[in-house]
């Protein structure tokens, strides 16, 4: 059974991201994430650009143990990574709000494997 959390992040300017507790170099945000990626992995951070400008989105963060199953149908994957963290801790970060305060362990320092899905259930 994997640990989790959910958070939410305003998405402006079509961008947001995940970030290490112990920061990232350059720090978020810096530099210019190239235009046709949707995904731009640094050590530390990971950016996103999103076809939603200026709403808030919920990011649901996720540490397994070993594979999980196949997502349901409903949810696409976007992108399939690998991301190094200094602390094994990361947050969303919102282009001018800054970090949040809520934080996700994913486990010890080290380099982790991300897959990252979009889409999911609609709530109601």
């Amino acid at each position: 059974m994997p640990s989790s959390l959910e958070d939410s992040v305003l998405v402006e300017r079509h961008l947001f991201a995940v970030v290490d507790v112990d920061g990232s170099d350059p720090p978020w945000p810096a530099g210019v994430m190239p235009p046709d990626e949707a995904v731009w992995v640094l050590p530390g951070r990971v950016d996103f650009r999103t076809v939603a400008e200026d709403q808030v989105v919920t990011v649901r963060f996720e540490s397994w143990d070993a594979e999980p199953e196949e997502p349901d149908p409903e949810w696409t994957e976007l992108a399939d990574v690998t991301v190094v963290l200094s602390s094994g801790t990361v947050r969303l970060w919102a282009l001018t709000d800054g970090p949040s305060s809520r934080t996700f362990t994913v486990g010890r320092p080290g380099t982790y494997r991300l897959r990252i899905l979009v889409g999911g259930p609609t709530r109601h």
